[in-house]
């Protein structure tokens, strides 16, 4: 114990395995925050998705690593055609013998094991671990993502409501669907990094950036079925004398281009996230232009904490995680191409000064670190422990 009473990082008692829906190299998520996090209060392995045979060539396990706290874990490809369930529950039960193989040299035998599943397609293989206590955590609305089967999903979610002692939800769209289902959801919202995205002085201008006129509108993020290029469109072309940059890649990055061709948008590919707040911090307008759908209803993304704490204005539509924050938000009330371009030009004039600082203000309350506080009081009354065991 140190000064405080409080227990040092060193004597947690805790291994942490999550099954992420990404994998570890891919950009920053809420696995990666998740997983970094809890990184400080003990081991963590993190197993990327599973896939079949076709893409994952290897019948072996590949076991990686970042620093001494997180090992990554690739099971080996399994059998294809996953749709249909007699195939899927044979890969299963030989990646569940292969798992718990690795569990027995990987688990500090006295630590307890608490095991996060944060994509459907983990929860076969995770409820038949050894652990302590099963976490299973609705961040997206998975029926609504193409190409899965919403019954398929619907199936594999009600079985997690009822088998996992502890579920968590990302909005209040996802917290009611999983209480339908039979679960007592625990609010976890996304959250930001809050220190690494303040956008000082010092951060040098990227080169793609220089020699473009201000004011800049910038976008970082997956480029798929839900990016409004209609709204942007209308913008690009509504606000002359600016310029338009976009971060990432997708499914719908080819028609995002054509829609969007026009000398003063920018299709910028990937960017690693440590290089993310630079742009952004010498950008004028941050931009969240998602569709209006059933899954974007449910979606609390990352990227609107990380926004609103480099302190710049947001542009955004008005799904229902938008809604929560009115008083720091530039909203798409209409819904409209033109009430896309109208939000764009009204946070042109509220840059800066004392906008900013009540940005940063609400950002620097929705951290990582206090969600996984909250996160982990939850796991302590489980594990029927003081929630004290867990804090450095």
């Amino acid at each position: 114990m140190n000064a405080s009473g409080r227990a040092n990082p060193s004597s947690i008692c805790c291994d942490w395995m999550i099954f992420s829906f990404l994998r570890w190299e891919s950009p920053d998520n809420r696995s990666h925050h998740f997983a970094r996090q809890l990184a400080k209060y003990g081991r963590v392995l993190w197993i990327n998705p599973v896939q079949h045979i076709g893409k994952r060539r290897s019948l072996s396990v590949h076991v990686g690593r970042e620093k001494d706290s997180i090992t990554v874990l690739d099971l080996p490809g399994g059998l294809p055609f996953r749709q249909h369930g007699f195939l899927h529950t044979l890969s299963s039960v030989w990646w569940v013998t292969i798992l718990r193989s690795f569990l027995h040299t990987w688990k500090k035998t006295h630590n307890r094991l608490v095991c996060v599943i944060q994509t459907p397609d983990g929860w076969d293989i995770a409820k038949r671990m050894p652990c302590d206590l099963l976490v299973y955590d609705a961040h997206d609305d998975w029926r609504m993502i193409p190409p899965n089967r919403k019954s398929r999903i619907e199936k594999i979610e009600c079985d997690a409501a009822q088998a996992a002692q502890l579920t968590l939800a990302s909005s209040e769209v996802l917290s009611a669907y999983m209480k339908s289902m039979g679960a007592f959801p625990l609010s976890i919202p996304n959250a930001c990094e809050y220190e690494d995205w303040q956008v000082g002085e010092g951060l040098e201008e990227p080169i793609e950036l220089v020699n473009s006129p201000h004011p800049r509108f910038l976008f970082f993020g997956g480029i798929d079925e839900s990016f409004d290029c209609q709204s942007l469109q209308h913008a690009v072309h509504a606000i002359p004398g600016t310029s338009w940059f976009f971060i990432g890649t997708g499914s719908h990055l080819a028609s995002a281009r054509e829609i969007l061709a026009s000398s003063n948008v920018h299709f910028l590919g990937e960017k690693p996230y440590t290089d993310l707040v630079a742009y952004a911090a010498h950008s004028d307008v941050l931009l969240l232009p998602y569709t209006i759908t059933d899954r974007n209803h449910g979606r609390d993304t990352v990227k609107l904490y990380e926004y609103l704490a480099t302190g710049k204005p947001v542009v955004c539509n008005p799904i229902a995680q938008t809604r929560r924050f009115p008083e720091v938000l530039f909203i798409n009330d209409k819904y409209t191409p033109q009430g896309f371009a109208d939000a764009c030009r009204d946070a042109l004039i509220r840059c800066g000064g004392e906008w900013e600082a009540v940005r940063k203000a609400v950002a620097s309350e929705h951290t990582w670190q206090k969600r996984i506080d909250n996160f982990l009081s939850a796991v302590a009354e489980h594990l029927g422990k003081p929630h004290a065991d867990f804090m450095p």
